[in-house]
């Protein structure tokens, strides 16, 4: 399965984004317990738990700092697609920015080019798509691994936003993305020069 989380502040589709695992807020004075996990409980029902202190952390289109969700008075949407029911993959269904070279990793648009918005002209809101951010040293995707929201601090992170049923925006935090390397070390990706590769599919 497929588990999509969506949140909104007003229960469309234009002002979504979506939420995935968050890590605690280590930094804080207080001490919080925040998060998102997902739970099988048998093979028609899943658990999706939020921790104690809240949902995660949201950080704006802007890059600016996140913010911990616990009292908001928003919406949620969850999608659960079945991956043994594969769509045929027809003209329009899919969009592929291919490898991008990029050395700024702070605060910055990761779209069809640096800076600017991925145009992906599939006609769906971002409830209806798939979107992986993936991210290679060489520009290869032998050596690529794929990017979700993370978070250290409240200075780091990636979210990725609605801009109409054609494009969307995948924003960074101000200090950049923090990755977990194959020794489970945390790593700050923020002025390498690497490559990124955006793919966007339109479930259907």
């Amino acid at each position: 399965l497929i588990v999509q989380v969506f949140v909104s502040t007003d229960g469309t589709d234009a002002n979504s984004f979506e939420l995935q695992w968050s890590a605690p807020e280590w930094a804080s004075a207080a001490a919080r317990t925040i998060g998102l996990q997902i739970h099988q409980v048998d093979n028609n029902n899943i658990k999706i738990q939020t921790g104690v202190t809240g949902a995660g952390m949201h950080m704006d289109d802007n890059g600016a700092s996140l913010n911990i969700i616990d009292t908001e008075n928003w919406y949620y949407k969850i999608k659960v697609i079945k991956t043994t029911a594969v769509p045929q993959i027809a003209a329009r269904t899919s969009y592929d920015t291919g490898w991008v070279s990029n050395n700024d990793w702070t605060n910055q648009h990761l779209g069809t080019s640096v800076g600017g918005n991925v145009i992906h002209n599939l006609d769906a809101p971002l409830s209806d798509v798939l979107v992986k951010v993936l991210v290679s040293p060489t520009g290869t995707d032998s050596d690529s691994f794929q990017w979700s929201f993370t978070e250290r601090s409240g200075d780091f992170g990636l979210m990725i936003y609605a801009v109409n049923n054609n494009e969307l925006k995948v924003q960074t935090a101000s200090g950049g993305v923090v990755i977990v390397t194959d020794a489970g070390a945390g790593l700050t990706i923020d002025t390498e020069a690497w490559y990124y590769k955006i793919k966007v599919y339109k479930l259907t």
